[in-house]
């Protein structure tokens, strides 16, 4: 006999592929934007370690501080794939 109850076997293969297009996205914009920012800080102080060393501790505490903001609210989330959608697109525009 089977219950009308909804099922607790997990996400299905359309779920996944679309999270996978989700983390894609993510990957290819994030070292879209490292090239971009790096590139410009070499340009504007011509090429010195130092710029290297601000742009790569710029760029490692916003993904500290991104990270840590997110877990907190994928946690409240109902949906948290939602969010992070809304956020790459926010950050695409």
């Amino acid at each position: 006999m089977r219950s009308s109850s909804p099922s607790l076997a997990g996400p299905t293969s359309s779920e996944h592929l679309a999270f996978g297009a989700i983390v894609l996205a993510l990957g290819i914009q994030a070292i879209v934007t490292q090239s971009l920012l790096l590139r410009e800080a070499l340009v504007l102080m011509f090429g010195s370690e130092l710029a290297w060393g601000m742009v790569l501790f710029a760029w490692l505490a916003g993904v500290a501080v991104g990270g840590a903001i997110g877990g907190r609210l994928e946690t409240k989330l109902k949906r948290p794939e939602l969010g992070l959608v809304t956020v790459l697109v926010m950050l695409s525009v």
